[in-house]
């Protein structure tokens, strides 16, 4: 699923149920992926992920498909990826807040 749903309406009408606060470290996940820099073809891409590489590290960011041949080609799903990211940023945002705080403790001491 490429889309998932964000209006409260729309997920009460869906029988969405068991709305809780999330416990997933989204940025202790992120941190153990490793970025990639590499070529396809004539394209250069100066940052990507593996997703082959990351999905022992969080498999609900990875979906498969079967290519008919046997081979398995592995794939991010990008709105899972996006809320891991907006997880990540808010608790890296509360880490400088903490950080800003000590600061100014120690200024004003």
């Amino acid at each position: 699923m490429d889309k998932m749903i964000g209006d409260k309406a729309v997920t009460q009408k869906a029988d969405v149920t068991n709305v809780v606060d999330s416990t997933v470290n989204a940025l202790d996940i992120l941190k153990q992926m490793a970025s990639r820099k590499f070529d396809i073809g004539t394209e250069h891409y100066e940052l990507g992920l593996y997703a082959e590489e990351n999905k022992d590290i969080c498999p609900d960011l990875i979906e498969t498909m079967n290519l008919g041949d046997g081979d398995i080609f592995y794939l991010y799903d990008t709105t899972k990826l996006l809320y891991y990211t907006v997880d990540a940023i808010k608790r890296l945002n509360n880490k400088i807040t903490d950080l800003e705080n000590q600061i100014a403790s120690i200024k004003t001491s």
